[in-house]
C-alpha cells in the first residue's frame, strides 16, 4: 500500500499534475486507470473482509467510537467528491490528493461495511439492506465493468461536442446508468449467473448420503 502511494505521488509530481475540477480527465492515463493507483482500496477491502471473517462480526465499540467513525467516514466521502469545487491545489498537494484519495475512499466505505455488519449501521444499514435493492446490488460489479464501454461507444457516435450544463449532465448520467444496468442484467444471465452456479456445484462438498 505504501509503495502504491509513493509510486502514484512520484508520477504525479513528475508530470506536474494539478488537481482541478475544470479538467477532470487531465493525466487520466497516467494517474487514474493504472493498477498502482487502485491497489490501496483493493487492500483495504481485503483487510476489511479478513477482519470481519476473523472476528465473525463480534466487534464491540463504544458509542463515541461509532459516532466518530461515522463522522469521519461521511466527511471523507464528501470531501473527496466535492473538495476540489473551490480549491486550487499545487503540485505537492495534488500528489497527496491523488495518491491517498483512493485509499481514503476505500477506508470510508470499509467503515460503513464494518458498522453495518456489527449492528452500528442504523438507518443507513436499513437502506442498504432494503430488499428491493438486492437485484440491483447483484448487478453493480458487472455494471461497473460495462459502463465505460457504453460511455466510449456513445461518445464515438457523436458528430460534435456538447455544451455541458447541470441538467444535461444529470440526464446523461441517468441514461448511462440505466443502459449499464440493462446490459449488466443480460451479461449476468448469459455468463455470470451460470458460471457461479457451476462453481457452486463443483466446489460445494457432497452430502453424506452421496447426493
Amino acid at each position: 500500500m505504501v509503495s502504491s502511494w509513493a509510486t502514484t505521488a512520484f508520477v504525479s509530481v513528475q508530470s506536474g499534475y494539478r488537481a482541478r475540477i475544470e479538467e477532470p480527465f487531465d493525466k487520466f492515463d497516467e494517474l487514474y486507470d493504472k493498477p498502482w493507483t487502485r491497489l490501496g482500496p483493493y487492500l483495504v477491502g481485503m483487510i476489511t473482509g479478513w477482519l470481519l471473517f476473523k472476528t465473525k462480526g463480534r466487534i464491540r465499540m463504544p458509542i463515541s467510537v461509532v459516532l466518530l467513525g461515522w463522522a469521519l467516514s461521511l466527511l471523507c466521502l464528501v470531501s473527496l467528491v466535492y473538495g476540489l469545487l473551490h480549491q486550487k491545489l499545487g503540485v505537492a498537494t495534488s500528489a497527496a490528493y491523488v495518491s491517498l484519495g483512493h485509499t481514503a475512499w476505500g477506508l470510508a466505505l470499509g467503515w460503513i461495511v464494518v458498522a453495518c455488519y456489527t449492528g452500528h449501521g442504523g438507518y443507513i444499514n436499513q437502506l442498504l439492506s432494503f430488499r428491493a435493492l438486492q437485484p440491483l446490488s447483484r448487478l453493480t460489479y458487472c455494471a461497473y465493468l460495462l459502463h465505460p464501454m457504453i460511455q466510449v461507444l456513445t461518445s464515438y457516435q457523436m458528430d460534435g461536442p456538447l455544451h455541458l450544463h447541470n441538467a444535461l449532465v444529470l440526464t446523461l448520467y441517468f441514461g448511462n446508468m440505466v443502459a449499464s444496468f440493462l446490459l449488466a442484467f443480460l451479461v449476468s444471465l448469459a455468463f455470470e449467473a451460470p458460471i457461479v452456479r457451476l462453481l457452486k456445484i463443483v466446489i460445494s462438498p457432497r452430502s453424506k448420503n452421496g447426493d
